[in-house]
C-alpha cells in the first residue's frame, strides 16, 4: 500500500497530456479512488460519521476498538493517514515534491477529500502507540494550522472561519489523552511521553502572547482550549498508572501555564465553568508532582511580578529552597516506592523510566519557567491591575 501510494504520487506528474489541466483531474480521480476503495474500507463509518467542517459536524465519539499493531487494518490505516498528512503538509518551498503539490491541490479542491483528511487526523490520534511516527506527523500538521503558519486553502476559498478550524484541531489534539492505549503503555511509555511533550508544546505556543497569529482567536477558543486540556489532564492524572505517574507534573504545569498566559497576561476573560474544570483537575489528581508544579509556577510568576513592580529579583534564594524541598520529596517517594512489593515494574525498568521522565520534565520545566520569568518584559502598562489579576488567579 505504501509503495502504491508513492507510485501514484510520483508517476501522475509524469503523464503527458495535450491539455495540462487534465493532469489535475487525473490526480483528483486517483485520490477519489483511494478514498472510496481504501479509506472507506478501513473506516466503515466515515461516510455517515466523519468530520464535516462545512456543515459544522465533528463526528460523534464512538467505541474505540483495541487492535494489535500487527492487525492489517492498523497497518493500512497507518500508511493511508501518513500519505494524506504528508500531502497536506507539503508547501511550495519543499524540494522534489512536485507530485505531492499536485495531490495537495487535488485534496483541497474537493470538500469530500478535505473532510476525509480531517477525519483521518481525528482517527490518527487513536492509533496504537507503535504508530507514534504517524501521530507525530499529524501533530505537526495540527501545529502548523493551529499556529497559523500555513493555513489550509479552504479557510480562504470556502469561507470556513479560523475559529471553527481551531476548535476542531484543539479537540483532535486533546483527544489523545483519552486514547485507550495509554492505559497499558508498557514498553511504549517513552513514545507516549514524547507525543505528550509534542502536544503540550503546541498548546503552550498557541497560548503564549509572544506567538504571532495572523488571525486573533475569540474568547470561545481560549476557553475551549483550557477546558479541553483540563478534561484530558484530569483523565490522566486521576489514574494510578505508569503514564499518569510519568506525565502528571508536566501536564499540571502546562495547564497552569496556559491559564497564566491566557488569563493573567493576555487578559482574556474565562468563563466560570472553565474555572470549575480546572479546579476538578487538582481535586481528582493523585500525584505529588502536581503540587510541586503548582508551587513552581507560583514561584515563577511571583518572581516576575516582584521584579516588574519593585525591581528586585528574588530568584536565587527562592529557587534554591524550592529545589531542596522537591529533592527531599522525590527522595522520600523513591524510598517508599522501593519498599512497595506490589510495584508494577522491576527496579531496573523503573530506574530507566524515572531517568527519562525526569530529564524530559526538567527540560520542560526549565523552558516554561523561563517563559514565566520573561513575562516581566510584557508588563509595560497597568502594572497594578495586572498584579491584582495574577494574585487573584493564584488565590483562586
Amino acid at each position: 500500500l505504501d509503495k502504491f501510494l508513492e507510485y501514484c504520487t510520483r508517476e501522475t506528474i509524469r503523464i503527458e497530456w495535450n491539455d495540462e489541466n487534465i493532469r489535475l483531474e487525473c490526480a483528483k480521480f486517483i485520490l477519489d479512488r483511494v478514498i472510496v476503495l481504501y479509506i472507506y474500507e478501513i473506516f466503515p463509518d466515515i461516510e455517515t460519521n466523519g468530520v464535516d467542517i462545512y456543515g459544522g459536524w465533528e463526528g460523534s465519539e464512538g467505541q474505540i476498538d483495541i487492535r494489535d499493531t500487527a492487525d492489517p487494518v492498523v497497518i493500512a490505516r497507518y500508511w493511508l493517514i501518513r500519505w494524506m498528512a504528508t500531502v497536506a503538509l507539503t508547501t511550495n518551498n519543499d524540494l522534489a515534491t512536485t507530485g505531492q503539490l499536485l495531490y495537495r491541490k487535488a485534496l483541497f479542491s474537493s470538500r469530500k477529500a478535505t473532510n476525509t483528511l480531517l477525519t483521518l487526523l481525528k482517527e490518527a490520534v487513536m492509533l496504537p502507540l507503535p504508530c507514534s511516527n504517524v501521530i507525530h506527523k499529524v501533530f505537526s500538521l495540527i501545529n502548523t494550522w493551529l499556529l497559523q503558519r500555513n493555513l489550509p486553502p479552504f479557510i480562504e476559498q470556502e469561507g470556513i472561519a479560523v475559529e471553527s478550524l481551531s476548535l476542531l484541531l484543539i479537540h483532535f489534539l486533546t483527544s489523545f489523552f483519552h486514547s485507550p492505549y495509554l492505559l497499558a503503555a508498557g514498553e511504549r511509555l517513552s513514545s507516549a511521553i514524547s507525543l505528550t511533550q509534542s502536544l503540550l508544546q503546541t498548546t503552550r505556543d498557541l497560548s503564549n502572547p509572544s506567538t504571532h497569529l495572523q488571525n486573533s482567536l475569540s474568547t470561545r477558543v481560549w476557553c475551549e482550549l483550557i477546558k479541553s486540556l483540563a478534561d484530558g489532564v484530569r483523565t490522566v492524572t486521576s489514574r494510578s498508572d505508569a503514564y499518569g505517574r510519568a506525565t502528571s507534573g508536566a501536564l499540571a504545569q502546562n495547564l497552569l501555564g496556559v491559564i497564566v498566559f491566557v488569563r493573567a497576561i493576555s487578559g482574556i476573560e474565562i468563563e466560570e465553568r472553565v474555572w470549575d474544570d480546572v479546579l476538578a483537575v487538582f481535586q481528582s489528581g493523585c500525584w505529588m508532582q502536581m503540587i510541586e508544579q503548582w508551587s513552581r509556577v507560583v514561584d515563577s510568576v511571583t518572581r516576575a511580578l516582584i521584579l516588574n513592580l519593585f525591581k528586585v529579583d528574588i530568584a536565587p534564594t527562592a529557587q534554591s529552597t524550592s529545589h531542596q524541598i522537591v529533592k527531599r520529596v522525590k527522595s522520600n517517594e523513591t524510598t517508599s516506592t522501593q519498599e512497595d512489593g506490589n510495584a508494577e515494574f522491576s527496579e531496573e525498568t523503573r530506574s530507566e523510566n524515572d531517568s527519562t521522565v525526569g530529564d524530559e520534565n526538567a527540560q520542560f520545566t526549565s523552558v516554561v519557567q523561563d517563559d514565566f520569568f520573561h513575562v516581566s518584559l510584557l508588563l509595560e502598562t497597568n502594572k497594578e491591575t495586572i498584579f491584582i489579576e495574577k494574585t487573584a488567579l493564584f488565590h483562586y
